[in-house]
């Protein structure tokens, strides 16, 4: 069983408990990183969406951050830092598919609207 350090530090051990080096081929701590890759979206209503989204992420680490107050090991509460973060990854790709499928039925839609237009002005 891998027990917690007193001092609050995650050790090299812990890192590796975690899946990361932490001490890499050069020789220089590191600490990992983890990719969110927030969408844009088309309109300015989605930014509304991406607001609400972001502002539930914020909440959920600070709420994972107020179990260490509570005795939460530290190692735990970045192992679940780092699935919250992992949810929200995987919420926000899900975002942008939603909204790149809207992008395009809008995008077909005002081309067969536009087609109609043309087919009027030919008749009238």
């Amino acid at each position: 069983m891998v027990w917690d350090t007193k001092d609050g530090a995650l050790t090299e051990h812990d890192w590796s408990v975690l899946g990361h080096t932490y001490i890499p081929k050069h020789g220089s701590p590191t600490l990992p990183t983890r990719r969110l890759d927030i969408p844009l979206p088309a309109s300015a209503d989605g930014l509304h969406t991406l607001a609400l989204r972001l502002q539930e992420l914020s909440n959920g680490i600070h709420q994972v951050a107020r179990q260490k107050a509570l005795g939460t090991p530290n190692r735990s509460c970045v192992l679940e830092a780092m699935s919250l973060l992992e949810l929200y990854r995987q919420t926000f790709k899900a975002l942008r598919q939603d909204w790149e499928t809207e992008l395009r039925e809008e995008a077909s839609t005002a081309a067969e609207n536009a087609g109609d237009r043309e087919r009027l002005r030919i008749i009238g």
